[in-house]
This record gives structure tokens, C-alpha cells and sequence, in this order.
């Protein structure tokens, strides 16, 4: 049953392929692990909605927002919402600042082609299935 997998909504990472993505700077990705948003920005560190009663993968259509409420913020600063409400959120990790790549390519609905070491370092991900619409993505934080 996929709805039980780790899903990838959404991939911002290095263009450059490596073999190791622990070398790297952080990536951006977001996920629904078991119906649960996820932000993954490195192998081991993440920050995940903390509400079990929350299964996003209902078959219903949800809103889902991320915020960085400045650029390179702290891992425990960024903002999940699901339909328009902010949800509460647990990191797992190191609650370090993220700094992402000024090299990077975006994929939806999956990690992309282009850098291998994602597969090697998530290997129990999968593409998302369902639909997505009305992907938006902003420079600066934005009001939901």
C-alpha cells in the first residue's frame, strides 16, 4: 500500500551528482510519510507534522504549505500547514541552520534524475501517486 510509504511531493537539491550527499549542502524536500507532511533537508535531519491523528493520504484534496520565515533559518523554524492551519511539528536530528545549494534543480513528485545519491541515501522513498495542483513556490516567505 503506497499510502503507507514515504511519498516525495516535492525536490529541491544539487544539480551536481555525488556520490554522498553528506558532502553537500542541504536539499528541500518534502514528503507524506505515512500520510504525515515531512521537510527532509538532509539524511538525518528532518521535521515532521506530530499529529498521528493526521493521515493526508485520505483521498481527499489538503492544502500544504512550507515556510522559512527568513533564509537560513533554524530547522525548528520552518512552517508546516495543512489546509491553512498550522500544524504542530517535531525535528529529527540536529537543530541547525539550513543552507541549501545555489545550484539546484526542482522535481515534483519525486526525487528527479539528476543526482544519484539521493536514491543511495533514501532508499525506501517513492514517487508520490496522486495528484498534485496549484504548485506555487515563492523567494520569500508569504502569508497562507
Amino acid at each position: 500500500n503506497r499510502s503507507n510509504a514515504e511519498m516525495v511531493l516535492f525536490n529541491y537539491g544539487s544539480a551536481w551528482n555525488s556520490q554522498d550527499l553528506g558532502t553537500q549542502k542541504d536539499h528541500f524536500m518534502l514528503t507524506l510519510d505515512n500520510g504525515l507532511p515531512a521537510v527532509r533537508i538532509h539524511e538525518n535531519r528532518s521535521i515532521k507534522v506530530s499529529n498521528e491523528d493526521i493521515n493526508l493520504a485520505d483521498g481527499n484534496w489538503h492544502l500544504i504549505a512550507v515556510s522559512m520565515p527568513y533564509k537560513s533559518c533554524l530547522l525548528s523554524e520552518v512552517e508546516i500547514y495543512i489546509d491553512r492551519e498550522r500544524a504542530q511539528t517535531a525535528i529529527q536530528g540536529m537543530n541547525l541552520n539550513i543552507f541549501t545549494t545555489t545550484a539546484g534543480r526542482i522535481s515534483l513528485g519525486g526525487v528527479g534524475y539528476f543526482n544519484r545519491a539521493y536514491v543511495k541515501a533514501y532508499p525506501n522513498l517513492v514517487p508520490f501517486t496522486g495528484l498534485l495542483d496549484d504548485f506555487r513556490l515563492w523567494a520569500k516567505s508569504n502569508t497562507v
